[in-house]
């Protein structure tokens, strides 16, 4: 009659997986493993009225929606700091992220003072027309203060 054992399988797979000696170093002086953030973060666009918004399952649909969540975004508030600070005028929005840095918190682009931060913004299928006319007109477009002034170049 053998006896039966409760094997822990992950204390094995712990217990026997191979660390390098690179890793071992990175665990010994306590570097973070995990949690490390982005360098890269995605420049958001959107056509007039068409940006994504969010509502949580106990949001009451029906009512009015005039949240700051909803009403503004990244792409909108750049046009407002441009009204706000002359410097941001003479910046396409690529080059924009160099010197300003967006605050989700306020919902505004105030002037960066710290590291450099690497942005991207979005691939944009061919077929999409209209948004990809936008994308391609937001690399020479320096100064947008609203929607039209992006289409004048």
């Amino acid at each position: 009659m053998s006896t039966t054992e409760d094997v822990d399988e992950i204390k094995q797979y712990v217990d026997g997986r191979y660390i390098s000696p690179h890793e071992a170093c990175w665990r010994t002086f306590a570097f973070p493993i995990n949690g490390r953030n982005l360098a890269i973060e995605r420049l958001f666009f959107h056509l007039l009225g068409e940006h994504q918004i969010y509502f949580r399952d106990a949001d009451i649909i029906n009512q009015p929606i005039v949240k700051p969540s909803i009403t503004e975004s990244m792409f909108t508030s750049l046009m407002e700091c441009n009204k706000k600070f002359p410097k941001a005028r003479q910046l396409t929005y690529n080059l924009f992220v160099s010197k300003f840095v967006y605050v989700k918190k306020d919902r505004c682009w105030k002037p960066r003072k710290k590291r450099k931060h690497y942005w991207k913004t979005f691939w944009i299928s061919p077929t999409t027309r209209e948004i990809l006319y936008l994308r391609i007109m937001l690399i020479v477009v320096k100064r947008p203060l609203c929607y039209a002034d992006i289409k004048i170049v």
